[in-house]
């Protein structure tokens, strides 16, 4: 029978059919529109069922009758299999059309995931329906569609038995993993499993080839050979499939890479003895216990179940490991929280123990609430000791503005859809007020159920309730201007090409950590070409001319931006520093002190307060900081800072930054003593005072001086009773009577 034939058949019409209408319709919806990794895996879907029914049915019509005449079983695999990938040629066509007017966001990439996802899918769906179209004749199709349906479930099992948040799988393809990991890479071990279902559909393509055979014994060895060797390479990558990364259980990851292990009263700590969090391991305990001891008192709980806690190296690790990269994660099925320990306290921790916990008042099989927003939402409003704007202000400024979803739209999976930013803030606002109203426990039951039952009240009621308490926070314009700089992010479906905006925006950020400048110049331009107008890339963008010392095209980029509010703030701090090094510092002198009653971020109000600070003194050390506020190395800057400390040595600026150089180096005995001395001068503004005394309480607490930790907090307190940073402070001296409490002071180090 000819190809013509085969295609002119009804079934086969109906199926383009169904395949065009399908193509053209997704490209209404945003993220799928265009060739890339989700219009590629929602194609594989679609297409593997389809090629699944086309298959079975013209085999099992060349098995039932003698309507292809005398034509042999390979002359029909591979006619049905041609068929197949012309089929494909439609969503592919319609990819490339659809994407010329929705823009390409990389059609290299997008050609790359077309052939790996949806073409190998094409091929090992074509083989599935083959082999049940010949063996169980007219019931092929339901068979092997059963047996997609199967495939896919028992990857989706994977992800719920095991630790990590990926999957690899022969209908579908790939899934990377959490959506806020926003860089999706063509990887290796993408490519080698693709390879693996080829040689998978192939096999079994070969299979039903030779099947006639089997009956008279004339297969040939050449046949023998080449199925004895795609059954070797499938079995290898099913026996290897760790090994290769296609999956990786917890024991994998504890006995290869996290293969240190410490048991304390709560958790199980992971971690590796040849990286840095070894020599943390003492502090990382204890900021565990701590944060447990918090939440338990908070969510009023008492489980004997001990949390598995993984520490990781850096992201890649993680992201090879589990799939989640910069997006750190908690598993409440298995009672583990992913971590990266980078900074103490760190900030993740709380949030994401939050979600293990909260599994004792969650769903019988996920562990949390039915509604997500409600997961995500008690694990802000319990980790509220943050230093800045609260989240019950900015989430006043998001519903004042008419920026805000409303809670009912994000309480399922809309979450996802609205900008992070916003929902996590409007969501942390919302159940703080429920539980600080109506009490933790009425709360762990909605969060169980999703339903607002026990309040007596419906969703809108409780939204209007908590709408009527936010109108009672006072918030000025500063504030309100700081609040709308964290919500200029679209999110995932709101952007244009926002995964290929994050690849260039971090090569960039990697880049610029690294002192590359021009490279980082480079990737900040390619980012703002897809994503115009992003003001964080803006400023990224002029912050790497301006280290570059590039300020013609730092003007052009400042010029041309609509920048406007904190983020314009900023800039024109450069703009000022430039006029500085120019040797205008009293030109430069009268910015600052205007741009002190406009909205900063806090590093940049207290970098100013030291600039203005200069005013008093003379042109020598003017000098050095312009050269030490124009450099971004940090050799440079501590040895400006040094030559600065030995000139003027009651400049209490010079230790205070000095000091902040030593903590972030995790040089924290070295730190405190720069905290001290400038702590003991006196510095120019309360602002920079309160965070010289905040460094310097983190710094006593962990070289284990506590008592002077203590001190120093009460000493904060008593001199900022009201600011930003009281529950931040209030929490550090409950953690320090805590930590003396358990003895963590019987090996209290000297000052």
């Amino acid at each position: 029978m000819s190809l013509l034939n085969l295609i002119l058949r009804k079934k086969v019409l109906f199926s383009f059919l169904i395949v065009l209408v399908f193509s053209i319709s997704i490209h209404f919806f945003p993220l799928i529109n265009s060739l890339g990794y989700e219009f590629s895996v929602v194609i594989s879907f679609i297409i593997s069922f389809i090629c699944v029914f086309i298959s079975s049915e013209i085999v099992g019509d060349y098995k039932q009758s003698a309507y292809f005449g005398r034509a042999r079983i390979e002359d029909v695999i591979y006619s049905v299999l041609f068929l197949n990938v012309l089929i494909l040629m439609i969503p592919f066509i319609s990819g490339i059309i659809g994407s010329s007017f929705n823009g390409y966001c990389s059609f290299k990439k997008g050609l790359l995931f077309f052939f790996l996802l949806p073409f190998v899918t094409t091929i090992f769906a074509t083989a599935i329906g083959i082999f049940c179209g010949y063996v169980f004749k007219r019931r092929g199709f339901f068979i092997g569609s059963i047996l997609l349906i199967l495939i896919i479930c028992y990857s989706l099992f994977e992800l719920y038995s095991k630790s990590h948040l990926f999957f690899y799988n022969p209908v579908l393809g790939y899934f990377p993993g959490p959506i806020y990991d926003r860089i999706i890479p063509i990887s290796q071990t993408l490519v080698v499993y693709r390879l693996i279902v080829l040689a998978a559909a192939f096999f079994l393509l070969k299979f039903v080839e030779l099947l006639p055979g089997f009956k008279n014994y004339k297969f040939g060895f050449h046949n023998i050979f080449i199925i004895i060797f795609l059954f070797t390479v499938v079995l290898i990558g099913f026996i290897k499939k760790e090994e290769l990364g296609f999956t990786h259980s917890k024991d994998f990851i504890t006995k290869n890479y996290l293969t240190a292990t410490i048991e304390t009263d709560h958790f199980y700590i992971h971690y590796s003895p040849f990286y840095e969090t070894a020599d943390e391991i003492e502090l990382i305990v204890e900021d565990h216990e701590w944060r447990y001891a918090e939440l338990e008192d908070f969510l009023q709980l008492k489980s004997d179940k001990k949390i598995h806690s993984f520490i990781y190296p850096d992201e890649g690790m993680r992201k090879k490991l589990i799939g989640a990269g910069s997006t750190t994660i908690a598993n409440p099925i298995h009672g583990e929280i992913h971590l990266i320990y980078d900074s103490f306290p760190l900030d993740l921790l709380k949030h994401e123990l939050v979600h293990v916990m909260a599994a004792e008042f969650g769903t019988r099989f996920l562990k949390i609430s039915p509604s997500y927003g409600l997961v995500e939402g008690i694990a802000v409003a319990s980790d509220w000791d943050i230093r800045g704007l609260s989240r019950h202000k900015l989430a006043k400024n998001l519903v004042e503005s008419g920026t805000a979803p409303e809670i009912k739209n994000i309480l399922g999976v809309g979450f996802w859809y609205s900008p992070g930013a916003k929902s996590y803030t409007l969501m942390g606002s919302f159940c703080r007020y429920l539980v600080d109203t109506f009490g933790i426990e009425k709360f762990k039951e909605f969060y169980r159920t999703g339903k607002p039952d026990i309040y007596g009240k419906s969703i809108t009621e409780l939204t209007n309730s908590w709408k009527k308490f936010l109108s009672g926070i006072e918030i000025n314009e500063m504030e309100k201007e700081l609040s709308a700089r964290k919500f200029t992010d679209k999110g995932l479906f709101g952007g244009y090409c926002p995964r290929e905006v994050e690849v260039y925006k971090i090569k960039g950020i990697n880049a610029y950590s690294e002192n590359r400048m021009s490279l980082a110049t480079k990737y900040f331009k390619k980012a703002l070409n897809i994503d115009k107008d992003n003001p964080d890339l803006t400023t990224f963008l002029a912050y790497s001319n301006y280290y570059d010392q590039d300020y013609k095209d730092f003007n052009s980029v400042t010029k041309e931006s609509k920048m406007k509010g904190t983020n314009k703030n900023i800039i024109e701090n450069l703009k000022a520093n430039i006029t500085w090094k120019n040797g205008d510092y009293y030109e430069a002198l009268k910015q600052f002190k205007l741009l002190k009653n406009k909205s900063l971020t806090p590093n940049i109000s207290q970098e100013i307060d030291i600039k203005i600070a200069l005013d008093s003194y003379n042109a020598d050390i003017r000098n050095a900081f312009a050269n030490y506020f124009t450099t971004k190395d940090k050799i440079k800057k501590v040895g400006i800072l040094n030559d600065i400390i030995h000139s003027y040595p009651d400049f209490s600026p010079a230790h205070y930054l000095l000091g902040r150089i030593h903590f972030n180096n995790k040089d924290y005995n070295l730190a405190s003593k720069y905290f001290f001395y400038a702590d003991s001068l006196g510095l120019p503004t309360k602002d920079l005072q309160l965070e010289n005394i905040s460094l310097l309480g983190i710094s006593h607490y962990i070289n284990k001086r506590y008592n002077l930790a203590l001190k120093t907090f009460e000493e904060k307190l008593i001199i900022d009773p009201d600011g930003g940073s009281v529950d931040f402070t209030e929490n550090f001296i409950k953690r320090t009577n805590w930590a003396i409490k358990r003895d963590f002071s019987a090996n209290e180090r000297t000052f």
